[in-house]
């Protein structure tokens, strides 16, 4: 990404989080104070995620779960728990990442890039695949985008946080390297108005007994697959409609 790209994005990022900041506001208001009810504490949560070139920051959210002892982990699904029935329907609508307009607005984020994650998850990043590193994360993007419904994907998983390791966090690296890569200006607002209007080229965990049984072999045998072949295959089919990788076609 130029200098002169650089300089347009952050631009549109400042606008762009002034008006999502103006216009969300009171909605942003309504939730803290629901959640702050449901919960007896404060209704925005914080947690460090990892930022621009590795620095930690604090992400602003609505929140959504309440403490269970002996649930620690970062990866959710629609079954977690942890989730209140508000808390449910917040991370639905997706209200509860409207507070991080305020962290697009104070350079932490951008409108558009790699969805931040916990230091857990992203120090499994090889050399190559920290130049999702060099840019902002983002309040949507390509993994986003492709991937609305990932609690509810992660909950037909037996091991949702080994699949999320292994399967899904690998695959949304993918994509954030491919829009750094050929990033345009342009394809930020494409993603703006797939996030808002719901046109996004989602993948879901779908079923695969249409897969011929050669089919499956050949996949199986292409990601050495193990206990979750069913899964990996289910995404790799489901991956096929809106990818070029043709390891993922059967």
């Amino acid at each position: 990404m130029s200098p002169i790209q650089r300089f347009t994005k952050r631009g549109i990022d400042i606008v762009g989080s002034l008006i999502g900041l103006i216009v969300s506001f009171p909605v942003i208001v309504i939730a803290a104070a629901l959640a702050q009810r449901e919960f007896g504490k404060s209704g925005i949560f914080q947690q460090e995620r990892v930022g621009l070139n590795g620095r930690l920051f604090m992400i602003y959210k609505i929140r959504t779960m309440r403490d269970l002892p002996g649930h620690t982990t970062s990866v959710t699904t629609v079954r977690d728990p942890r989730l209140t029935p508000l808390g449910r329907w917040l991370r639905h609508c997706k209200i509860d990442e409207l507070p991080q307009f305020f962290n697009v607005l104070i350079g932490d984020m951008s409108l558009v890039g790699p969805r931040p994650d916990v230091t857990e998850i992203m120090c499994d990043l090889n050399d190559e695949d920290r130049v999702i590193l060099s840019v902002r994360p983002g309040l949507t993007g390509p993994a986003a985008v492709s991937y609305p419904d990932e609690e509810r994907l992660l909950a037909n998983v037996a091991d949702p946080d080994r699949f999320n390791r292994e399967v899904l966090f690998p695959r949304k690296v993918t994509l954030n390297r491919k829009y750094i890569a050929e990033y345009r200006l342009w394809h930020d607002f494409i993603y703006i108005w797939k996030t808002v209007f719901g046109n996004g080229d989602h993948v879901e965990l779908r079923s695969i007994s249409d897969l011929s049984a050669d089919s499956r072999y050949r996949i199986a045998d292409e990601f050495h697959l193990d206990e979750y072949e069913e899964h990996k295959i289910a995404v790799c089919v489901a991956m096929a409609d809106t990818t070029s990788d043709e390891s993922c076609k059967p």
